[in-house]
């Protein structure tokens, strides 16, 4: 590793540095880790220094079938609602990637692109 890189794993749900601090923050995956995804970008937006980078990749959890041989009694989509329900009902969303760019743009980030793979 480079000697000008530090690598931090902190809980962004925490307050640990002020303004203008970060190069780059990257979340993954935080599937239901927040209550508020976006004021999490919010405090981001706040961190990083001018002309900083930040990066999420987020799943979409909902079950989808292009050649409809998951119907809604099919057990692994029952799953999936059942989990979905049961983050909502705890105030910890999962569905939040396709709400992202959307966030993003809303807090002060510019150039912001939405890659689907």
């Amino acid at each position: 590793m480079p000697k000008n890189v530090q690598l931090i794993k902190e809980d962004a749900n925490d307050e640990y540095w002020g303004p203008d601090h970060y190069h780059y923050i990257h979340t993954r995956c935080m599937l239901g880790s927040f209550e508020d995804f976006k004021s999490i970008l919010r405090r981001c937006f706040k961190y990083l220094a001018p002309g900083a980078y930040m990066e999420s990749q987020e799943l979409f959890p909902t079950i989808y079938c292009d050649d409809g041989t998951i119907d809604k009694e099919n057990p692994f989509y029952k799953w999936s609602t059942y989990q979905d329900q049961g983050m909502m009902a705890i105030r910890r969303p999962i569905r939040v990637a396709n709400k992202l760019k959307r966030w993003y743009e809303a807090v002060g980030f510019v150039d912001v692109a939405r890659i689907l793979n």
